[in-house]
């Protein structure tokens, strides 16, 4: 199978809409602000999103990836996800920002609930490893939409989620 254009990878879930602003001038644009923002960033900064940035292309809708290779992109992501809220301290705010850019970018090819989760019962990660991640990786997505994610803060029980 053929890889998909990036514009078939945003269908929508039925009953939702799909935002035809997703033009190539504007993923450019975005990615010129999110470069501008990452500037100060260090290394390791960088290299957590490099790793969800390659993550998102060879996870995405329509790829052919192998399982093996599936499960190494699953740890990968898993691992940048831990990363950046253990182990960033500066560059806390500017990653997780981006990340949730990603995410939103994303939401309907490589983070699309259907595929987020490709090749999961296969990774080798701890009961506590997988609980952890999933918990996290809803909630990031939950805030990725910088238009509703005052609202979406406010509702979120971070009790219950921990």
């Amino acid at each position: 199978m053929a890889s998909a254009s990036p514009t078939s990878d945003r269908s929508a879930a039925p009953g939702t809409s799909t935002p035809a602003a997703s033009t190539g001038d504007q993923q450019q644009h975005q990615a010129q602000e999110q470069e501008g923002s990452l500037k100060d960033v260090t290394i390791a900064g960088q290299m957590i999103i490099n790793t969800i940035t390659d993550y998102t292309q060879k996870m995405k809708h329509g790829r052919l990836i192998t399982q093996a290779e599936g499960m190494r992109q699953q740890v990968s992501l898993c691992n940048a996800i831990f990363a950046s809220i253990n182990t960033l301290d500066a560059d806390f705010r500017p990653v997780l920002t981006t990340i949730l850019g990603i995410l939103h970018r994303e939401r309907y090819a490589a983070f699309r609930e259907t595929h987020l989760f490709r090749y999961w019962d296969r990774v080798a990660l701890s009961k506590n490893q997988r609980r952890g991640f999933e918990k996290i990786i809803t909630l990031l997505k939950t805030l990725a939409d910088p238009k509703t994610r005052q609202t979406a803060l406010r509702q979120v029980d971070f009790e219950r989620l921990l």
